[in-house]
């Protein structure tokens, strides 16, 4: 027996330098690909849309952040990278042009879960990093 319909959930994020017309594009672009190839109809509906935000790598924010953290654990935190997830940095940054990054202690696997938690230890030597960055931007 073969279905007459099947359905996908595609999470499909969009990248600092993109628009999202622009990802609806390459959508319709595979979509039209798996179409010509298996001679099936195909149709989409974008659900939710976030944009993602970024600030220099070299901004003052970016580099006190780094180095303080640097400074705090040791090592492994000198090199800026992204997350999967959305958060209310873009509102600053894309919407009122502040500058803003995403920064925290603990495991942003654990984040919005039943066992979402920080060690005190953490989120002590989180509030000293955040204190010495505030420090150093005002400075």
């Amino acid at each position: 027996m073969v279905p007459d319909r099947a359905a996908i959930v595609l999470d499909r994020r969009v990248l600092p330098g993109e628009e999202p017309t622009a990802v609806d594009e390459e959508v319709d672009a595979l979509l039209d690909r798996v179409a010509a190839d298996h001679g099936v109809e195909t149709t989409w509906t974008r659900i939710q849309t976030y944009a993602s935000s970024s600030i220099p790598v070299d901004h003052p924010l970016a580099t006190a952040l780094r180095e303080r953290s640097t400074a705090a654990v040791g090592a492994g935190v000198d090199e800026p990278w992204g997350i999967e997830a959305a958060t209310d940095a873009r509102n600053f940054v894309n919407d009122a042009g502040i500058p803003a990054v995403t920064w925290g202690p603990g495991d942003l696997d654990e984040a919005h879960t039943v066992d979402e938690s920080i060690g005190l230890g953490d989120a002590a030597l989180a509030r000293t990093v955040l204190e010495d960055v505030v420090c150093d931007l005002i400075a």
